[in-house]
């Protein structure tokens, strides 16, 4: 037979195990410290039982794992501190191992650009097109790191500075046109003429889509041309230029080092004119050619001297 006492302590215990749960209702949707302390005390007051439906009342409430683990936090902090003991062993029983599942979702939300090992293709990668769309003044740290989806701090650890960042965008430019012109010339090493004008149109192609990016590589206030990496990419293409020249036994007028410079120098000379608008695409009149394919045919021919 219950007692009017024991209908008190009854009623009693129930509203505090509702107004637990009213509470850990509050504390999911706004973990706020508040929130957190007001559980605390409510649980203290209905025994360690209640922790078990304060957890899966917080599930119940909400499938949300993210806002779960969101929770969890700071509330496994506090059983670890106070030590209660639920049952079982709170010791024994690690729930931050299982934390990981419950922040799968906010995991998957990573960029690759937020992983260390990723960050510094991934910044590489925006800086280009930040220089294709906007020219090299819009290449700035702060803005490859906005783009990157990183903390403006982020990049420090790879590029110090703007110029060391320019620097490794120009390497990669120049790593890309290296393994264009070696591949363009690949299967023309028994013909040298039209190597060179293989070479030579690959050059132009690049240059003119997208120009910032040709633009960047030449200059020096702004990139590091000492620098190692930088310095082995453009080896490469004047490399490949110095090979299909040696490839021909014909008499040179001059050594082939002097040959090298002079179409060297009238490539990057047009292009540089054209970028910078003093010169306009035109034909030769004569050949019908574009008129930079015109000039490297003349240029050839010079170079290719034969005696009559």
């Amino acid at each position: 037979m219950t007692t009017a006492s024991g209908h008190t302590l009854l009623f009693n215990a129930t509203c505090w195990r509702f107004t637990a749960l009213a509470f850990t209702a509050l504390a999911f949707l706004t973990p706020s410290v508040m929130n957190i302390i007001r559980v605390r005390k409510i649980c203290a007051r209905t025994g360690h039982k209640m922790w078990f439906e304060f957890i899966g009342s917080l599930v119940v409430i909400n499938k949300s794992i993210e806002g779960v683990a969101r929770v969890f936090g700071p509330l496994m902090d506090y059983l670890q501190l106070v030590n209660i003991q639920a049952g079982v062993k709170m010791d024994s029983v690690s729930l931050r191992n299982y934390m990981d599942s419950f922040n799968l979702k906010a995991k998957q939300k990573r960029t690759a650009g937020q992983k260390h090992g990723d960050l510094r293709i991934v910044l590489l990668r925006e800086g280009l097109s930040l220089l294709d769309s906007q020219g090299v003044e819009g290449v700035t740290i702060r803005a490859v790191a906005r783009n990157a989806g990183v903390a403006h701090s982020a990049p420090a650890n790879h590029f110090p500075s703007k110029r060391v960042m320019l620097t490794a965008i120009a390497a990669k430019i120049f790593a890309e046109l290296a393994d264009l012109t070696i591949e363009a010339v690949t299967d023309l090493a028994d013909k040298p003429e039209q190597a060179i004008q293989a070479f030579a149109e690959t050059c132009f192609q690049f240059a003119f889509d997208p120009p910032n990016r040709y633009q960047l590589l030449w200059q020096r206030q702004l990139i590091d041309q000492d620098d190692p990496a930088l310095a082995t990419e453009m080896d490469r293409v004047y490399s490949a230029l110095l090979s299909l020249l040696r490839q021909d036994q014909v008499k040179h007028r001059v050594d082939i080092e002097t040959d090298a410079i002079a179409i060297w120098s009238m490539i990057h000379g047009y292009i540089s004119m054209r970028l910078d608008g003093n010169f306009v695409a035109a034909k030769d009149a004569v050949t019908n050619l574009p008129r930079h394919k015109a000039i490297l045919l003349s240029l050839i021919d010079g170079i290719y001297y034969r005696d009559s």
